[in-house]
């Protein structure tokens, strides 16, 4: 099926090879600088394939011959015709300097005059991107992302939060924007809105039922966001059930309480503060283990998880759909 091929290094040699002779053949040079799982796997022996290829925006519109030469390597290769994706752009640091926080890779084609340079980020900056957009609570790309986190660390032998704060001084609260996990916005998108739950309670009786919890949840998610400002206070009111999860039951009570404090008008219900929704230990989902990571998210979680040991990133519900006021 077209768009459902990984990309490895060979392919996106080639791939660029072709953008290079097209912008030769027209006349100009392209800079094109890579992020993410691209980058990982072009620049080291972490990864071997990638799912994206996220590069900085290049300006809109493309010129019509990039866009043509782009879309023929989609239709030669079996890519998605969007197989280059500008949404990390608004990841990227106002503090990284291009010259100072970025390596040329190569330039493309490799022999004769080149019409394309690509750019990596520098460790330290990749880094700090991963940190910024980190899907901590995704179950799927959750680890992978960890994984870059701690071999990056490995590498740099500096601490997380020192890195996170060069490109960061301050945390910034991110808009509603990637999923609480990666299923959760595309299958709540794909997923009728009359079967969707209309409250927490709802959900957790779905997990509680077999229901993964990136669709049950993300599900509910989707609800709540798309409802008014009368009605989210009413879809977090009923007491959800008991997960026999410990974790669980604090996740969902730091959920409540943080799209209360956001997006309903009245004060929370008595449920929420329960001593079960409590944790005696620190909860670091995603992490793996690695201390960096923990380190991180023990900076990074808000207020609401961080209070029941639950450690999130720093926008744990981002979503595509924002809340009407």
């Amino acid at each position: 099926m077209p768009g459902s091929r990984m990309f490895d290094r060979q392919g996106l040699v080639a791939a660029f090879t072709t953008i290079g002779a097209a912008a030769l053949a027209n006349g100009t040079r392209l800079e094109l600088p890579v992020y993410g799982g691209t980058a990982m796997m072009l620049a080291s022996n972490f990864r071997f394939a990638t799912e994206h290829v996220d590069i900085a925006e290049l300006g809109t519109p493309w010129p019509a011959w990039l866009t043509d030469v782009v879309q023929a390597i989609a239709a030669r290769e079996g890519w998605a015709d969007d197989w280059l994706d500008e949404a990390v752009t608004f990841h990227l640091s106002p503090l990284a300097d291009r010259a100072a926080d970025h390596l040329e890779l190569g330039s493309f084609p490799q022999t004769g005059p080149p019409g394309l340079s690509v750019l990596v980020p520098t460790a330290d900056y990749l880094l700090a991107l991963k940190l910024k957009a980190m899907r901590v609570l995704d179950p799927i790309k959750g680890p992978r992302e960890a994984e870059d986190i701690g071999a990056l660390t490995m590498v740099l032998g500096e601490g997380a939060i020192a890195i996170l704060r060069r490109y960061s001084p301050e945390p910034r609260r991110m808009p509603p924007n990637s999923a609480f996990c990666s299923g959760t916005c595309s299958a709540a998108a794909k997923g009728a809105t009359a079967m969707r739950p209309d409250t927490v309670a709802e959900a957790c009786r779905r997990f509680r039922e077999g229901q993964p919890w990136d669709r049950a949840m993300g599900d509910f998610l989707q609800s709540f966001y798309t409802a008014t400002p009368e009605a989210r206070a009413a879809m977090l009111a009923e007491e959800p059930p008991y997960l026999d999860d410990r974790r669980y039951d604090a996740l969902v009570g730091g959920i409540a309480e943080y799209l209360f404090k956001r997006w309903a008008p009245q004060a929370p219900p008595s449920w929420i503060g329960h001593r079960d929704r409590y944790l005696d230990r620190p909860w670091f989902p995603g992490a793996g283990g690695d201390p960096a990571m923990e380190e991180y998210l023990t900076f990074a979680s808000p207020a609401e998880f961080k209070s029941r040991n639950v450690m999130t990133d720093d926008e744990p519900l981002r979503r595509a759909v924002l809340p009407r006021r």
